[in-house]
């Protein structure tokens, strides 16, 4: 077993809990700003402070790298449905679209893309990572998958979110199909405009990640006492997690048998695994 200390979001904020605790921005810091500076196509400038009254707790790392309707961070490609080229401003960076514009920056541990939309009938927005897999959990957490759904988990996109022009909640979601992400918001002709969505990818999100032996895998894949042999060995927090979590092991340890692998592992927390079949490192 080679388990791996990670850095990831703290402690109490981890999946089952954080949900809310992400993306709860306090209303009484947003007051309400025009969608349009001017008659015409909305002002870069003027969409970026509409972003950061809507997510104030949000600092930028940095520009990310944009091309032609892709953004490039933590290590991934995000297609937007943005036209042509970005317009930098400051850190960031204003994709215009149609009825809807998009603001990108790098934030501590990935990047965000936020959605300002100003028109209500464009209540959807998609984003494809090209050559990823993605899969959303309970807690509203997409894990984007480094090709199929049995891949390395490489990144993690938090619960969906959504403000509108006087900083009340917006009810969204998030769909995912394949390695297409959309997130549907409940915009009305009555919703304030604009409404400020956005996907948020973390590229550190886990706590530990765990790969088992060859040996460790086949006594996960027998369950019971197999998962107790190898818990007894890892430390007190990965023993606790594979005790905890051995039902769901054991069926990931005999999909890996079946295909001469190992099974891998990142942890959220001792009751949150996103596993992955990988090559036995022994």
């Amino acid at each position: 077993m080679n388990p791996e200390l990670k850095h990831s979001l703290p402690g109490p904020r981890h999946v089952l809990a954080a949900s809310a605790a992400i993306a709860v921005v306090a209303a009484t810091a947003i007051m309400p700003t025009p969608a349009f500076a001017a008659p015409g196509r909305p002002d870069p400038a003027n969409l970026v402070r509409i972003v950061e009254r809507s997510d104030p707790h949000t600092r930028t790392t940095g520009r990310v790298t944009t091309s032609h309707r892709t953004v490039r961070g933590a290590g991934l490609d995000m297609t937007i449905a943005g036209r042509g080229e970005a317009v930098a401003v400051g850190n960031q960076a204003v994709f215009s679209g149609t009825g809807v514009d998009y603001v990108s920056r790098g934030v501590e541990g990935g990047f965000q893309v936020a959605a300002v939309i100003g028109d209500a009938n464009q209540n959807a927005q998609q984003y494809r990572f090209p050559g990823k897999y993605l899969e959303l959990t309970e807690a509203g957490y997409v894990i984007v998958g480094d090709g199929g759904s049995t891949a390395e988990p490489v990144a993690a996109i938090d619960p969906a979110w959504a403000r509108d022009a006087n900083g009340a909640k917006v009810s969204t979601r998030f769909e995912v199909k394949g390695d297409t992400l959309t997130q549907v918001s409940d915009v009305t002709a009555n919703t304030p405009l604009p409404v400020v969505a956005d996907p948020r990818v973390r590229s550190t999100w886990y706590g530990w990640s765990v790969d088992f032996t060859k040996s460790e895998t086949k006594l996960l894949a027998v369950g019971g006492a197999g998962c107790q042999a190898v818990a007894a060995k890892a430390p007190s927090g990965v023993g606790q997690a594979i005790r905890l979590s051995c039902v769901f092991l054991a069926g990931w340890a005999g999909t890996a048998i079946a295909q001469g692998k190992c099974v891998s592992a990142k942890i959220f927390n001792p009751y949150v695994w996103v596993p992955w079949i990988a090559k036995c490192y022994k």
